[in-house]
C-alpha cells in the first residue's frame, strides 16, 4: 500500500517522531536490498545512511540490475513482512519506517503482540502498484520481465493468484523449463518433481483435504501433482526443444506472465479482511456466509476482487467503474474495526440489484486510500485520452475463476457521464417586493432527479406571500417531481393551515404562526401518503424519494421547513444570519429514532445505503408496523423555523447538497453578495454559483433558487470596474505565462495554479474556480488551435441511494 497517500495523523505522528529521534544520529547503515528472484544487493550507507531514501535505494538497484532510469512506474520500494507490506513513496525514508514497524503493525494488522515483536520487514524491490496492465504489456526488458515473472511465480505459490486448475500445471510446466531447463527423462522423475511440489504449486493443492469445499489435492480423485509437472514440464520442453532456454527465457517469462494477466486481481496489493454473515449472502454472486468469513481483498488499478482465504476461490469482483464505496472507521464504538463499504451491481434473475458488502479489517484506511489513488489516476487517464483525441473504453471484462459467476460490464464511472451536462434551466420575477432568479443543471449524473417551485402571490388571500423550494430526488425523479407539483397546495389548503374554512373561489385566510407550522408539517405528511398510495409506489416499481427545503415568506415573517439535506440560508446585515439543519443519518436525534426503529447508521448512513434520515418517499425504509410516520427509519416530517423580517434582510439562497457539497454558507453567501454588485440578474448570479461548483468538483445535480429583498447589495459601478480589471489582469498574466520559453501548451489546471499563486483579488467565496469559465474563454482565444477538456477528475466519489 502507498504509504503517502493511506497516511492517517496517527501514522503522521509516528512519522514525525521518529524523524525527531532520527536527526540525532550520524551511523552508517547496511542494508539487503531483495528482489523476487531472490537475489539481494548488498548496500553500505555511509555517514548518515539512516536518512536515506526510498529514491536512493531504488538508483542502487537500477544500477546494479542494469534497468532502464525510467522504470520507477514499473517498480517500487517496498518494506514486506509476515503481517504487513506497505509501498513507500521515493521521499520516505526505510530506515525510518522499520523502526517504526511494531507501531504500524498495531495500527494495520490484528497481530498479537508476541507475534508483532517478532517481526521484522525486508526492504523489497517489487511491481509498482500503480501500474497499469497495458503498461506492463509493453515491457520488453528482460530483466524486468525476469522481475514480473518472479513476483507473479511468487504469488501463485502463496495462494494469491487463484487460476484455474489446468493453468496451475501449465504454469508450473514453463517454471520447470525455466530453471530445470529441458526435460530429461532419467534427471527428472517422479520422485524428483514429488520432492520440489512447493516450488510449483500453493500450499492448499499439495496438502490433503477434508472439507467438500476444496476442489484441489491428494484426496480429490485426480492426478497426483508429480505426475502432472512432469507431463507439463515435457509438453512445454517438446514445443521448445530445438531453442536454447537462456535465449527463450524473455518468451518463457511473457508465456508465464500471459496466463497471470487473464485475471482481475493480476498486480493487487493484498489485504486482509473478514465479511460479516449479515452481509455476506449474494444470491449466485457469493456463496452464503453462515459465519464470519476470512477474505483477501485484492485492489489493483482497475478494481478489487474478493477471495476466500478458506476455498481459495474468487468470490467477487467488481471493476471501479461499477463501484461505490466508503470507510466507516467505527470510532464511536469501541473494539470495532473500521470496515469497508462496497456496492455494487449484480443480476438476480435477469435484473440488476444493487448489493452492499460489508469488509471488517483494521487495514480498512489502507483500502479506502489506495481505492481512492486508483479512481483519481483512471479519471486523470481517462481525461488526459480524451484531450489527445483518443477514444477510451469505459470498462473492461476480466477473466475469473467460476467466470459465469461474476458479471463484468462496460459502464461509466458509477451513476456518472463521460462529461457533465452544463445546459441550464432558469427562471426569474419580481414581485411582492421581492426577485428571484433560480438555475438547474445535470451535471455529471446520468439523470436529472432535482426539481423546484417559484411562486409569486400564494391563492386564498395570501397575494402578498411567497413560496420557493427545492427538491432533490434520490433514485428516480417521480418524487422530487410530485414535490414540486403538490406540495404547495397540501400545505395551504390542509385544515391545519386554513382553518375550518371551505375554501371556495375568493375564500381568503389569515393563518396564524402556530396555524403556518402546523399547516407546513401537515402538507408534508400528507402529500408523502399520498405519494404512497401511486400505483409505481405500490407495485415497488418505483423506489424514490426526494429531499425537500422550502421557504414561506410572509410580510411579516419568513418560514423555513426543511426535510433531508437541502438546505436554505438567510444573509441579513452582510453575514450568514441563519441556516437549515441538514438531517444526516449520524446527528444523534436522527440515529436514535432509527434505531429505535430497528434500523442502523453504518458509513453515516441508514442500513448503510441512505445518505439522509428524513426525505419524502423512500418507503422501503417507512414499513415499521405500529410506528408513525414520523418514527420511522426514515422521516417525512420537516423541521420549521420561523424568522421574523428585517431591514436588513439582504437574501435567501436554497439549494441542493450538490451546491453545498463543494461550498460553505458564508462562501455561498459571500459569493453572491460580491455578485450582487457586479450584475442586477440573479439568474446570471445562480449560474456563476452552478458552475462554480461544477468546477469544484460537484459531481451531482445541482439547484439554486435566490430570493433577494430590498435590503440586497446594489448594483455598484466601482465593482463592475473592479471585476473588469480583474479579467484584465487575468488575460494579461495568462499572455505572460504562455509566452515563457516550453509554456505555450500549458494545460488549464496548471495555469490557473499560476494564477492562484500570484495574483489575488479573485471574487470572495468563490475564489479562482469562480474565474474559470472566464479564464477558458481567454485561452480559447489567444491559442484557438488548443481544445481544453472542461472536465474535472474527481479524486473519490459515492454513488448510493443519495449522495
Amino acid at each position: 500500500m502507498d504509504m503517502g497517500d493511506s497516511m492517517d495523523e496517527e501514522t503522521r505522528r509516528l512519522v514525525q517522531k521518529h524523524q525527531l529521534q532520527d536527526d540525532a544520529t550520524d551511523d552508517s547503515v547496511e542494508v539487503v536490498i531483495w528482489m523476487r528472484d531472490r537475489v539481494g544487493i548488498h548496500v553500505t550507507l555511509e555517514c548518515a545512511g539512516h536518512e536515506a531514501t526510498a529514491e536512493d535505494l531504488f538508483e542502487v538497484v537500477v544500477k546494479e540490475r542494469n534497468l532502464p532510469q525510467d522504470c520507477d512506474n514499473v517498480f517500487s520500494i517496498w518494506l514486506v513482512s509476515p503481517l504487513l507490506e506497505l509501498r513507500l513513496k521515493k521521499s520516505h525514508k526505510p530506515f525510518q519506517f522499520a523502526q517504526m514497524w511494531d507501531e504500524f503493525c498495531v495500527l494495520y494488522t490484528d497481530s498479537k503482540p508476541d507475534e508483532i515483536s517478532r517481526d521484522e520487514p525486508v526492504v523489497m524491490f517489487q511491481r509498482n502498484v500503480f501500474l497499469t496492465l497495458e503498461e506492463e504489456m509493453n515491457i520488453c526488458h528482460e530483466v524486468m520481465l525476469s522481475l514480473l515473472y518472479h513476483e507473479a511465480k511468487f504469488n501463485v505459490i502463496e495462494g494469491r493468484y487463484v487460476v484455474q486448475p489446468e493453468e496451475y500445471d501449465q504454469l508450473a510446466g514453463i517454471q520447470a523449463l525455466i530453471h530445470l531447463e529441458h526435460y530429461n527423462a532419467n534427471t527428472h522423475t517422479r520422485d524428483h518433481y514429488k520432492e520440489e511440489l512447493h516450488k510449483f504449486y500453493p500450499e492448499f493443492m499439495r496438502k490433503p483435504k477434508s472439507t467438500k469445499f476444496f476442489k484441489f489435492g491428494k484426496n480429490d480423485g485426480v492426478e497426483p501433482l508429480e505426475v502432472r509437472v512432469e507431463r507439463a514440464h515435457r509438453q512445454i520442453s517438446g514445443a521448445y526443444k530445438d531453442k536454447d532456454i537462456k535465449q527463450a527465457l524473455p518468451a518463457l517469462y511473457r508465456t508465464y506472465l500471459e496466463v497471470c494477466w487473464q485475471y482481475a486481481f493480476y498486480g493487487s496489493a493484498f489485504f486482509e479482511g473478514k465479511i460479516q454473515k449479515q452481509v455476506g449472502k449474494i444470491k449466485g454472486h457469493l456463496p452464503g456466509v453462515e459465519k464470519d468469513m476470512e477474505v483477501l481483498v485484492a485492489l489493483n488499478t482497475d478494481g478489487i476482487c474478493i477471495i476466500d482465504q478458506l476455498r481459495e476461490d474468487p468470490m467477487l469482483a467488481v471493476p471501479y467503474e461499477e463501484l461505490s464505496w466508503a470507510l466507516d472507521t467505527n470510532e464511536e464504538e469501541e473494539n470495532r474495526m473500521a470496515v469497508l463499504m462496497l456496492q455494487f451491481l449484480v443480476k438476480e434473475e435477469g435484473e440488476e440489484v444493487t448489493k452492499v458488502l460489508q469488509v471488517f479489517s483494521s487495514q480498512a484506511k489502507m483500502m479506502d486510500a489506495l481505492i481512492e489513488s486508483c479512481v483519481k489516476r483512471k479519471h486523470q487517464q481517462r481525461d488526459q485520452s480524451a484531450r489527445d483525441g483518443i477514444s477510451v473504453p469505459d470498462g473492461a471484462g476480466k477473466k475469473f475463476r467460476n467466470g459465469d459467476k461474476i458479471p463484468m460490464r462496460d459502464s461509466r464511472m458509477g451513476a456518472f457521464l463521460d462529461k457533465p451536462k452544463t445546459d441550464k434551466h432558469n427562471e426569474g420575477g419580481v414581485g411582492n417586493t421581492l426577485r428571484y432568479g433560480l438555475s438547474s443543471m445535470q451535471g455529471w449524473r446520468v439523470e436529472m432527479e432535482d426539481a423546484h417551485t417559484a411562486i409569486l402571490g400564494l391563492p386564498y388571500g395570501l397575494k402578498q406571500w411567497s413560496f420557493f423550494a427545492v427538491f432533490d430526488g434520490h433514485a428516480g425523479a417521480k418524487v422530487s417531481a410530485t414535490c414540486a407539483e403538490q406540495l404547495l397546495q397540501e400545505i395551504v389548503s390542509n385544515d391545519d393551515f386554513k382553518g375550518k374554512l371551505e375554501l371556495k373561489e375568493g375564500t381568503e385566510i389569515q393563518p396564524s404562526l402556530e396555524d403556518v407550522n402546523k399547516g407546513i408539517k401537515t402538507g408534508f405528511l400528507q402529500l408523502d401518503e399520498k405519494i404512497r398510495g401511486m400505483p409505481e409506489m405500490v407495485s415497488g416499481e418505483d423506489k424514490s424519494g426526494s429531499t425537500a427545503v422550502c421557504v414561506i415568506v410572509s410580510p411579516q415573517h419568513v418560514f423555513f421547513a426543511n426535510c433531508g439535506d437541502s438546505r436554505a440560508v438567510l444573509s441579513r446585515g452582510g453575514k450568514c444570519h441563519f441556516t437549515t439543519c441538514d438531517h444526516k443519518p449520524i446527528n444523534p436525534a436522527e440515529k436514535e429514532r432509527i434505531q429505535r426503529a430497528g434500523g442502523s447508521v453504518m458509513i453515516q448512513r441508514v442500513n448503510g445505503s441512505l445518505a439522509v434520515s428524513r426525505a419524502l418517499g423512500d418507503f422501503e425504509y417507512k414499513n415499521v408496523q405500529g410506528m408513525g410516520p414520523c418514527e420511522q427509519l426514515v422521516s417525512p416530517e420537516p423541521e420549521i423555523s420561523v424568522e421574523p423580517r428585517s431591514d436588513k434582510d439582504e437574501f435567501l439562497v436554497l439549494a441542493c447538497d450538490g451546491i453545498w457539497d463543494v461550498m460553505s454558507n458564508d462562501e455561498l453567501c459571500d459569493f453572491v453578495r460580491s455578485r450582487m454588485r457586479v450584475t442586477d440578474s440573479l439568474e446570471m448570479i445562480c449560474n456563476m454559483v452552478v458552475d462554480t461548483c461544477l468546477h469544484k468538483g460537484s459531481r451531482d445535480n445541482m439547484s439554486i433558487v435566490i430570493v433577494a429583498f430590498e435590503g440586497a447589495p446594489r448594483l455598484s459601478e466601482e465593482a463592475v470596474k473592479q471585476d473588469q480589471d480583474l479579467d484584465a489582469k487575468i488575460e494579461a498574466k495568462i499572455k505572460e505565462i504562455i509566452a515563457q520559453p516550453d509554456m505555450a501548451e500549458a494545460d488549464l489546471p496548471y495555469i490557473m495554479h499560476m494564477l492562484n499563486e500570484e495574483m489575488d483579488g479573485f471574487p470572495p467565496g468563490g475564489g479562482i474556480t469562480s474565474k474559470r469559465s472566464t479564464i477558458e474563454s481567454i485561452l480559447k482565444r489567444l491559442r484557438p488551435s488548443t481544445t481544453e477538456d472542461v472536465s474535472h477528475a474527481v479524486l473519490f466519489f459515492l454513488s448510493r441511494r443519495k449522495g
